[in-house]
């Protein structure tokens, strides 16, 4: 994406999002964008309106990259899928790697992994971070 695009603003994203006469294609192409710059909730969105279940993937797929656990999570319900606790503690380990210490715990979490979530519990704290208990 170059950096001349211009995204909506809230008003017409909210008219965009909530109405019925933005073309599916028009919702498509902002997602695609809005993917490529790492925006992945306001994609998932777009996606979501067009019904582009290819798009929602697209974000699904991206959010496991970075370790996005909440994006994850969101596309997993936009989809009507569920991950195993291999996936969320895949994610888990995605997002520890990434440096995404809240999002590498919800998924450790999802998962049930208690030797990770404590390897993050640490990480927290030596970021002075306080880590739920």
């Amino acid at each position: 994406m170059t950096e001349k695009t211009s995204y909506p603003g809230f008003f017409r994203r909210r008219e965009m999002l909530d109405g019925d006469k933005t073309a599916g294609g028009t919702l498509r192409e902002l997602g695609s964008e809005l993917v490529d710059q790492g925006q992945l909730d306001e994609a998932l969105g777009y996606f979501v309106k067009a019904g582009d279940r290819e798009g929602m993937e697209s974000v699904l797929e991206e959010s496991r990259r970075v370790g996005d656990t909440f994006s994850f999570e969101a596309s997993l319900r936009a989809l009507g899928r569920e991950a195993s606790k291999e996936e969320w503690g895949a994610l888990g380990k995605q997002a520890l790697d990434k440096g995404r210490l809240w999002f590498a715990y919800r998924a450790f979490e999802k998962a049930d992994d208690q030797p990770g979530l404590e390897k993050v519990r640490a990480s927290m704290s030596d970021h002075d971070i306080v880590p739920p208990s």
